[in-house]
């Protein structure tokens, strides 16, 4: 279900005794990598929240012409992934600070899991929340990038 940053506290409201997991990607063109990362997350609780990035985080640093899929079609693809219980495109920054931690304060789920050594920054944010963090290593078995990149060099194109 595609839900707003406003409806993240309902969300904690609804699933109260379950444990709820938020994680969270670009999700640009979607492959096996991002499919085994989100069956692999559903493992970790019983309710899986998605924050997709927004089309302006995306292209705050990934190069011109990224994403290749706006973040309303991201959405409703993740939405449509059985793994996913609730999608949710991620607000801009609020100062410093980055979207998905926003969303964690606001959810305020019992799990962040990322594959992102910079949330190590927010360890203690999370723990005074009482949120736990867990950072899995992530196998790239495929890329958007590389994706991008191999259909650019077809030497048929």
């Amino acid at each position: 279900m595609i839900i707003t940053f406003a409806d993240l506290p309902g969300i904690r409201e609804k699933h109260k005794g379950q444990k709820i997991v938020l994680g969270g990607g670009a999700f640009d063109i979607l492959h096996q990598g991002h499919i085994d990362y989100l069956r692999d997350v559903k493992t970790l609780g019983d309710i899986l929240v998605i924050a997709v990035k927004s089309d302006a985080e995306i292209k705050s640093y990934k190069e011109s012409g990224r994403p290749i899929q706006n973040e309303d079609v991201r959405a409703a693809i993740m939405d449509a992934i059985r793994y996913v219980d609730y999608v949710l495109i991620a607000p801009g920054p609020v100062g410093d600070e980055m979207p998905r931690l926003a969303v964690a304060r606001k959810l305020k789920p019992d799990l962040v899991v990322t594959v992102s050594e910079k949330w190590k920054a927010y360890k203690d944010d999370l723990k005074a929340l009482g949120v736990e963090l867990k950072i899995i290593p992530i196998e790239k078995v495929n890329s958007t990038t590389s994706i991008i990149e191999r259909i650019h060099n077809r030497p048929d194109a």
